[in-house]
């Protein structure tokens, strides 16, 4: 069980099937083609030196040809390492130093100048895939013309797949290593969640290649069951819809923050959105207003939420759009006291506590690369610890609270950024807001706001609409509020809490 000779049997069964396909349709391609595009490069890296578990470090745009790229390194035995490309110069350097690559393929999309120190990085080989390639790297295009016959590589399911970093919103990210079992698991369990098989649903992709939403839940979940994946190198509301209604996507999963901009975008009103039968959405909490407005815009025959981290993917069923619901097939959880590394420290039904995923599992990984202090933080006894707070529901059901590092106390309560957002979100001048805590002589900490309106309110207005709410108690509501463009958010769509006070 690996991706190879999973793809391999998607590329039998469809052969004619569309797998890939740019958001536009200038380029496409059918499973038989991608087969012989994904061996080729599969060959050429091999030709640049990639033995089974060598590193090929990948820093590109959502893209066909990144697509390709991570098929054919993992057809030749080699490991993707996937990060973020709009990394600084010193988050590049970390990224290759700690995994060691022996290629590092990007495009024009990567920020950081990479003619100002590529020599002073020790990779054997550049591959660049933008139209005008750098001097000292090979283009991209030239990989496709290698060998279009399936390379030989006697891979195992223990054989490392591909090494995921952590958004590192508290320190450096941090990689975590998943094998084969692990990413053909990843994929599974996605089709099971979204009632999928081998019928062929499409799914048009915003979400960066880099993270496991993008590779496992929407690519590859797609391309090893004869599904069409659709990439979207950048997010432009307009563009996304207008894709949706070309390839008449069939599933779609994107964050929060995403989905509020499409619903708020002029040109959904034209796009044909009837194809939809399952809108998925996670990252961070929902509101219910945002719940509302996405069933009657889309009226998906599923709508659903999902939670899940880079170490352990989804380890809750897709039930409820704002709780995440019950155990997941492949997973145990428990919900523990609140600084405990007990995993045996269990809460209460109802009480507020950290959420743990027992690594026992296919899809859970189980340590992070080169980094075993960080691994002996966070795994006790064979159980992660996510650092997420969540509480059981009356009918048994999991309810992720936020982040334990992003409560906020306040005059000795406990009060959770994400019950304050959701009402202040709901209100119909509100486009998007972030909460986090303050310095405050009385309180210690206070709540503060961070809004992005759409038109004219004040704060008094906001703190009379918190108030008249019966969701939210009277001492949670916020006691000061900033008017933003935006919110700083990671690239998965998670609100940068400690960035907040720096955008006002």
């Amino acid at each position: 069980m690996n991706v190879p000779e999973m793809f391999t049997r998607s590329v039998e069964r469809t052969p004619d099937r569309i797998a890939l396909t740019s958001p536009t349709g200038d380029r496409g391609y059918t499973y038989a083609e991608l087969a012989e595009a994904v061996y080729a490069v599969a060959n050429s890296l091999r030709d640049l030196g990639v033995e089974r578990g060598d590193r090929v470090a990948v820093a590109m745009t959502n893209s066909i040809d990144h697509v390709i790229l991570n098929l054919g390194t993992q057809h030749c035995g080699g490991v993707v390492v996937p990060f973020n490309y709009r990394s600084s110069r010193g988050r590049v350097e970390h990224y290759l130093s700690e995994s060691d690559p022996v290629v590092f393929a990007y495009d024009d999309g990567l920020e950081a100048d990479l003619e100002q120190f590529y020599e002073e990085l020790s990779v054997s080989t550049f591959v660049d895939a933008a139209d005008a390639p750098d001097a000292f790297a090979r283009p991209f295009s030239a990989l496709l013309d290698g060998s279009s016959d399936r390379p030989d590589v006697d891979l195992g399911s223990d054989d490392l797949s591909v090494i995921l970093y952590t958004s590192g919103t508290t320190g450096l990210p941090k990689g975590v290593p998943l094998d084969h079992r692990a990413s053909v698991f990843r994929a599974i369990d996605t089709s099971l969640a979204q009632g999928s098989y081998v019928e062929g649903d499409t799914t048009v992709s915003t979400m960066p290649l880099y993270h496991t939403i993008g590779l496992h839940s929407n690519c590859l979940s797609r391309l090893l069951l004869s599904g069409t994946f659709v990439p979207m190198p950048e997010f432009d509301p307009a563009a996304y819809l207008a894709a949706i209604d070309r390839t008449e996507a069939t599933v779609l999963f994107t964050a929060p923050t995403i989905l509020n901009q499409l619903l708020h975008c002029d040109a959904i009103d034209d796009a044909d959105l009837g194809s939809v039968r399952l809108l998925g959405y996670g990252g961070e909490p929902i509101s219910e207003h945002l719940v509302d407005l996405a069933r009657e815009q889309f009226a998906p025959d599923r709508l659903v939420n999902i939670y899940g981290t880079t170490e352990t993917y989804h380890p809750l069923a897709l039930i409820h759009p704002t709780h995440s619901g019950r155990n997941g097939a492949f997973y145990r959880r428990r919900i523990v006291e609140l600084g405990s590394e007990d995993p045996h420290a269990e809460v209460s039904p109802g009480e507020t506590g950290e959420l743990i995923i027992s690594t026992d599992s296919p899809i859970v990984f189980n340590g992070y690369w080169e980094n075993s202090e960080e691994t002996a933080a966070a795994i006790h006894d064979g159980w992660f610890f996510t650092g997420d707070t969540a509480f059981e529901t009356e009918t048994g059901e999991t309810a992720i609270s936020g982040r334990a590092d992003d409560t906020i106390i306040s005059g000795g309560e406990n009060i959770h950024p994400s019950e304050v957002e959701d009402v202040l979100i709901s209100h119909p001048d509100v486009v998007d807001v972030g909460v986090t805590g303050v310095d405050d002589e009385r309180w210690g900490t206070a709540v503060k706001a961070f809004v992005v309106v759409d038109g004219d309110v004040t704060a008094d207005e906001l703190d009379e609409w918190c108030k008249a709410s019966d969701r939210l108690d009277n001492f949670k509501r916020p006691r000061a509020y900033a008017f933003v463009d935006e919110l700083p958010r990671n690239p998965s769509g998670k609100v940068l809490r400690h960035e907040l006070e720096g955008s006002s």
